[in-house]
């Protein structure tokens, strides 16, 4: 069949860029067959070679609804190539004759109802899996994407989070060895708005369960923390963009508790030097393991931003202009403040006063969503 494999590969190259299922069929069976004689060698694969191809490509066939014009095209030529296998495995008339009343009327309607079935369960599973990665499966139309013939599927998918659709993701489903599509992976693009920043991304493994906010949070510099299932303890994720693995990527990083970074003792070291409890708070340390950033307001003086930071073991302080600062530097520029305030106090009138604590309201919180 040599012959024909060139024919139908000439053509197929002819074809349009879209995905032409056909030619998918033809590809893939190309590779059953390199897989099979690179295992098998001998009379023994050769003789069977011809059933394999013609059983390969006659269900295939069988699964191609609706065929385009280029399609089509291709079928022709997968037609007759299956036709010469067919008179070679069915030499009497008789035989082949009955052979394709029996694939007609009973081989092409029990696959067809077998592949419907597959295709269901796939949806169904599939849409459970993105939902929980806070991706709208409704709107990918899973029962028309899913095509049998690849391997493996990439779909793009605008997301919500970002700062306008700036998130962009792509999803990798690949087909397990009982045919059903999985989610093997997805990779996550953030598009930077200035010109002398590039994009930012990585393809994360659904092992992983980082969903698509998380993603967004990781690729924007911030930490994750991921708890094991059924358990209080867990690990914190974050890229290191300092550093590329193998694929170009940057480096994600996990690190346990036991890993010199504690978000509880971090914060009401950080609360006890700002004089804010409030940092102790639950609702804070939710926040950050969500990746989230929180922000502190004061009623006078510049707001400020905390971020988790496990890679340098610690809270990440930045101030209004999104620049990371020390807790001595901050100090510094709230007492710098002070002295500007208490300078700016009418000399004419001078009272006698008592220093007191800071008061609670002093700071207001907020936590990025």
């Amino acid at each position: 069949m040599h012959f024909c494999s060139a024919t139908i590969a000439r053509k197929i190259l002819e074809v349009s860029t879209v995905i032409n299922r056909a030619a998918e069929l033809w590809r893939n069976w190309e590779d059953k067959q390199q897989m099979l004689q690179g295992v098998f060698n001998g009379d023994a694969v050769a003789a069977d070679l011809s059933r394999q191809q013609y059983d390969f490509l006659t269900q295939g066939m069988h699964r191609i609804n609706a065929p385009s014009s280029d399609e089509k095209m291709v079928l022709e030529l997968i037609k007759r190539a299956t036709g010469k296998l067919e008179r070679k495995l069915y030499p009497i008339a008789l035989i082949r004759i009955l052979h394709k009343v029996k694939e007609l009327l009973y081989d092409k309607p029990f696959l067809s109802a077998k592949m419907d079935r597959v295709k269901t369960n796939d949806v169904f599973r599939l849409k459970s899996t993105l939902n929980k990665m806070g991706i709208a499966a409704d709107k990918l139309n899973l029962p028309a994407v899913l095509d049998y013939q690849r391997v493996a599927i990439n779909l793009k998918v605008s997301s919500p989070y970002g700062t306008s659709g700036n998130l962009e993701l792509s999803l990798h489903l690949e087909k397990d060895s009982s045919d059903r599509y999985q989610l093997d992976s997805y990779t996550a693009t953030l598009k930077s708005s200035s010109l002398e920043l590039q994009d930012r991304s990585y393809s994360f493994p659904v092992s992983l369960n980082v969903a698509a906010k998380d993603a967004l949070n990781l690729l924007e510099g911030r930490a994750v923390f991921k708890q094991d299932e059924g358990k209080q303890s867990g690990n914190w994720l974050q890229l290191d963009f300092k550093s590329v693995d193998q694929k170009g990527q940057p480096v994600l990083k996990s690190y346990g508790s036991d890993q010199g970074f504690e978000r509880k003792k971090e914060l009401a070291v950080l609360a006890g030097e700002l004089n804010r409890g409030e940092l102790s708070a639950n609702g804070i340390q939710k926040g950050l393991e969500a990746g989230k950033q929180v922000m502190i307001k004061p009623v006078l003086g510049d707001a400020l931003f905390i971020e988790a930071n496990p890679v340098e073991r610690g809270i990440l302080l930045k101030n209004e202009k999104q620049q990371p600062i020390t807790l001595t530097q901050l100090k510094q520029e709230q007492a710098q403040q002070q002295l500007e305030r208490e300078a700016s106090v009418s000399p004419a009138r001078q009272f006698t006063f008592e220093k007191q604590k800071p008061k609670e309201a002093d700071f207001s919180f907020q936590i990025s969503s």
